[in-house]
């Protein structure tokens, strides 16, 4: 039996990987990429197609397609397809080995969470196979262990596996693993600089779920690799690095003509020195053209969104990091944009000049604003709707949720969840409001505001078609 038939993994989304903020980047670096709502894309072990059906319900027009080695997740995925009447996204099992993909090109490639945990010949086999389906200008995102900070985890696996060296059956082994992570000491002042770093990084282990430690950390097959050698693997396959997919570091790969062939040794030294454990990678055709040269013009045809909210004076917040602004003119950018979310408004509409659309890279590193290829314009209507998929997350009782913008929501509330898988667009505000005033002991017209609250706190959220 396969580990992911035995220990299903947890359903989730990434958004690094949807090929909207993949085609930004690209842009930036002059990759002319296909347009993400009228593309192909390809994920290689897909598991029950969590990440790449949220991305098919979207993008209509555009072909969905994934394969995984374990049966049992496929076979949930199409049913959750099947479940929300698409025709445009295919799962299937197969191996990277031996998969049949025919002739088929796609212009989107996605190995999540595979190139560390496969076998040295399979990782030849999916390198292969990444070089082989790729379009001319097509981007693949693939993501690893990284050293020199799998050092450190390499160390805690180690202990975790010989505490479990004795124990029968793949559950009890992680069981065992768990047990053991929850002895382990915390960081202290008297402990070293290592005996601290690997303390730390048990308790992000120990907060981990059950399957997600049992596949990420006590997989079989577990190789995390520098970045230098994983270039080379790349260029050993016709392929080469075009960026990380995490925006706060996009800036870094760009560079002078004299810079641009030392960028991968310029961030192979920040691993060094910041003990870097993994890594998320966009990768490229050896053959594509590209620029390392940032250009205020490819950034001015892009999509921008922020919820960043102004703290005081200069000071800015955005999901709990703060930053300084002191340019007016870009802090009445973020407050315009901050107004519209979750919608995006084109750059070149709210900045025209090149330095300060260039200082949006310097942004992207606080996380301030996110870059897309494709707008995203929203507004709630006289029938409020969920996302398809937000209503059926909601009937499977569900806590989280996968939401417009490819990110996992919490959502903790029973009452919020049943009020979702409720939103099918066929009830006006009014009739809602007395569904709701009859459970809260209400009038209707005093649900009124209430139920106004919760839709605008469910559209920020991007749980909402309308």
């Amino acid at each position: 039996m396969n580990a992911y038939d035995e220990i299903a993994y947890p359903p989730s989304a990434y958004p690094r990987t949807h090929p909207d903020r993949i085609a930004a980047f690209a842009a930036l670096f002059g990759l002319d990429s296909a347009p993400p709502d009228r593309c192909r894309v390809l994920e290689i072990g897909a598991g029950d197609g969590s990440n790449l059906i949220p991305m098919a319900l979207g993008s209509p027009q555009s072909t969905f397609v994934g394969f995984d080695l374990a049966r049992a997740p496929v076979e949930r995925g199409i049913e959750t397809a099947k479940a929300l009447g698409l025709e445009n996204v295919r799962l299937f099992e197969a191996d990277i080995l031996d998969v049949d993909l025919g002739d088929e090109a796609f212009d989107y490639i996605i190995a999540h969470g595979v190139y560390s945990w496969i076998p040295e010949a399979v990782r030849a086999g999916l390198m292969r196979l990444i070089r082989r389906s790729l379009s001319p200008n097509g981007v693949a995102f693939i993501s690893y262990n990284a050293l020199p900070g799998g050092y450190v985890r390499q160390a805690i696996r180690r202990e975790l596996l010989f505490e479990a060296r004795d124990v029968v059956g793949r559950t009890a082994q992680v069981a065992a693993a768990k047990r053991r992570l929850e002895e382990w000491p915390k960081p202290s002042p008297a402990f070293g600089r290592f005996r601290n770093a690997v303390a730390e990084e048990a308790a992000n282990m120990r907060a981990r779920t059950f399957a997600a430690l049992a596949h990420d950390e006590l997989s079989d097959a577990y190789q995390p690799v520098f970045l230098s050698d994983f270039s080379q693997d790349c260029a050993e396959h016709g392929l080469q690095i075009l960026c990380e997919a995490d925006p706060a570091e996009v800036r870094e790969w760009f560079a002078s003509p004299a810079e641009a062939e030392g960028v991968v040794e310029r961030a192979q030294r920040d691993d060094f020195a910041g003990v870097r454990f993994f890594r998320e990678s966009l990768v490229i055709g050896a053959d594509a053209p590209l620029t390392r040269r940032p250009s205020a013009e490819r950034i001015a045809n892009l999509h921008i969104a922020s919820k960043a909210v102004r703290v005081e004076g200069a000071r800015f917040e955005c999901e709990g990091v703060g930053f300084s602004l002191a340019d007016p003119p870009m802090q009445s950018v973020l407050e315009r944009l901050a107004s519209i979310w979750p919608a995006t408004a084109t750059a070149n509409t709210l900045i025209q000049d090149e330095a300060r659309l260039l200082g949006l890279l310097d942004l992207c590193r606080f996380k301030a604003v996110e870059l897309y290829a494709a707008p995203f314009r929203f507004a709630v209507g006289d029938r409020p709707t969920a996302s398809p998929l937000a209503r059926l997350e909601a009937r499977q009782g569900r806590m989280r949720f996968t939401n417009l913008r490819h990110v996992m929501v919490d959502v903790d509330d029973p009452f919020t969840r049943e009020f979702i898988a409720a939103l099918d667009g066929t009830r006006t505000r009014a009739e809602i409001a007395r569904d709701v005033a009859g459970r809260f002991d209400l009038t209707p017209e005093g649900a009124l505001a209430p139920l106004g609250v919760m839709l605008e706190l469910l559209a920020r959220a991007s749980l909402l078609v309308g």
